[in-house]
C-alpha cells in the first residue's frame, strides 16, 4: 500500500522560502478509469510545480494506492487555493503558481481527459503496477473487443454510450482476427445481442476489475469501447501492436471537453462511428438502434490529426476557482 502523504519540507530558491504547506487534494472521485485519471494528472502537476507536494484524496485500493486522511489545510495556507473542475486546465499555469508559491493548494475536481497534459505512457505505467494479479491469456491471433454497458445504457452520461454490433463487426472484418470479447458481460439484453450476433466469438468469464485491465495491457490486439478505463489500458500498454478506436462521445477530440484521440502514436487504427447526440439519447429505445445497421469507416490518420490540432488551437480553458485562503473545499 503506497501512502501519497510526505512530510512537509522547506524548499530553498524559487517559490515558497518558509514551510511548504502546499498540497492537491483530489475529489468528486468516479468510476476506476476516472480515477485513474486524476492520479495521473495530480502526479503530472507535482512534476511541474517541483517540490514535496502531497497528493491527498486517491483512494485506489486495487493499485496498493491509498493517501493519508486529508488533513486541515485551510488552517495552515499562506496563499490562496483553487478548485479545477471540467476538463481544460492551463496546467502550466497552475503548475508556475504552485512552484511560486502563490497558490497553497489545487483542489482537483476535473477528470483531467486530454492528451496533451502527458508526456509518453511510458513515464505513468509504473503508476499502476500489480504484477500479483492474474489475467486472462490473448493469443497474438485473436483481438480483444472492450465492452463498456451498464450505466452507460441510460443515456443519461453525456459522452459515453454502448458500441452499436456495426462497430465489433467493422473491426473484425478490418483486423481479420478471431474476435474475443471482455468488460461488463453480465446477463443483459446488449450481451445477448452480442452473443446472438457474433455466434463463434469467445467471450471471456467475469473478472476482478483489475484483471480485465491487465487482460487489455497485455493483448496484442484492442479494440476500445467508450471507457476511459478501456483507454487507459490500452494506452498504457507495452505490448500493444493496434489498438482500434472509435472517434466519437469521449473519444472525439473537443476544444472544451476530452481529448483522448493520439493521432501520433502509430498503434492507433480510427473509425468513424455515428453516436447520436444528447437529447435523442435520453428518449430513444437503445436495443434497435445498437442492432440496427450503421457504417463504420476507417478515418485516415489525418484526419483525425485534423480533429485534434483544432482541439488544441481552439482549446477554451476551464474556469479556475480562487479560493479564499479561509474557504474549506468538501
Amino acid at each position: 500500500m503506497h501512502l501519497l502523504a510526505p512530510a512537509p519540507e522547506s524548499i530553498s530558491g524559487a517559490g515558497p522560502s518558509m514551510q511548504d504547506n502546499r498540497a492537491i487534494v483530489i475529489g468528486g472521485m468516479g468510476r476506476l478509469g476516472n480515477q485513474m485519471f486524476k492520479y495521473m494528472f495530480a502526479q503530472e502537476l507535482v512534476s511541474r510545480a517541483g517540490g514535496n507536494i502531497p497528493i491527498y484524496g486517491a483512494d485506489m485500493p486495487e493499485w496498493g494506492i491509498q493517501s493519508a486522511p486529508t488533513p486541515d489545510i485551510s488552517a495552515s495556507q499562506a496563499a490562496p487555493a483553487v478548485r479545477m473542475a471540467l476538463q481544460s486546465f492551463d496546467v502550466d499555469a497552475i503548475a508556475c503558481l504552485l512552484r511560486q508559491g502563490l497558490i497553497s493548494t489545487v483542489h482537483l475536481h476535473g477528470w483531467a481527459m486530454r492528451i496533451e497534459y502527458y508526456r509518453e505512457p511510458q513515464h505513468y505505467a509504473g503508476l499502476f503496477v500489480r504484477d500479483d494479479v492474474p489475467f486472462q491469456q490473448v493469443a497474438d491471433d485473436e483481438i480483444l473487443l472492450h465492452v463498456r454497458a451498464g450505466d452507460t445504457m441510460r443515456g443519461m452520461i453525456v459522452p459515453y454510450m454502448p458500441m452499436p454490433m456495426s462497430w465489433y463487426a467493422a473491426v473484425i472484418g478490418a483486423s481479420g482476427l478471431r474476435p474475443v470479447f471482455i468488460g461488463e458481460l453480465d446477463h443483459t439484453p446488449y450481451v445477448r445481442l452480442l452473443r446472438e450476433r457474433f455466434p463463434h466469438a469467445k467471450f471471456l468469464p467475469p473478472a476482478s476489475r483489475l484483471s480485465d485491465f491487465q487482460t487489455l495491457r497485455h493483448a496484442r490486439h484492442v479494440a476500445l469501447s467508450i471507457s476511459s478505463f478501456g483507454w487507459l489500458a490500452a494506452w498504457l500498454s507495452q505490448r500493444a501492436e493496434t489498438i482500434h478506436m472509435p472517434v466519437c462521445g469521449l473519444f472525439r477530440p473537443t476544444a472544451q471537453f476530452a481529448n483522448l484521440a493520439p493521432a501520433g502514436d502509430p498503434r492507433y487504427r480510427f473509425y468513424d462511428v455515428p453516436f447520436p447526440d444528447t437529447e435523442t439519447r435520453k428518449t430513444m429505445d437503445f436495443m434497435p438502434w445498437l442492432a440496427a445497421q450503421h457504417p463504420v469507416t476507417a478515418m485516415a490518420r489525418a484526419v483525425v490529426a485534423g480533429l485534434l490540432r483544432d482541439a488544441l488551437l481552439n482549446r477554451e480553458v476551464s474556469p479556475v476557482r480562487v479560493l479564499p485562503v479561509r474557504e474549506l473545499v468538501n
